[in-house]
């Protein structure tokens, strides 16, 4: 895990055999692919929550029905709905 900080906001980078699994500000964990690397499942993301103080976890996962499946059974439900659209030059 390797932290930074600034501007009063710590955040921790949370790696697995060199993979970024998540990023960890405040009480938030951010999860930028749904899907987690090798050895990590959906349980051990939640017990790393509970033992760091995190109330909520943010996971981006594509339109993709075998992603959504262990999340789904964990409990997770979807929050929000985010699309980005960039104008062309």
């Amino acid at each position: 895990m390797r932290e930074e900080t600034g501007e009063n906001i710590i955040e921790k980078i949370v790696t697995v055999n060199g993979s970024i699994v998540g990023i960890k500000r405040q009480e938030l964990l951010y999860l930028p692919k749904g899907k987690l690397p090798y050895g990590v499942d959906v349980d051990d993301i939640i017990h790393f929550a509970f033992g760091n103080h995190i109330s909520k976890i943010l996971v981006n996962i594509p339109e993709n029905e075998k992603l959504l499946v262990p999340y789904r059974e964990s409990g997770f439900h979807k929050a929000c709905l985010y699309r980005c659209y960039q104008k062309e030059d």
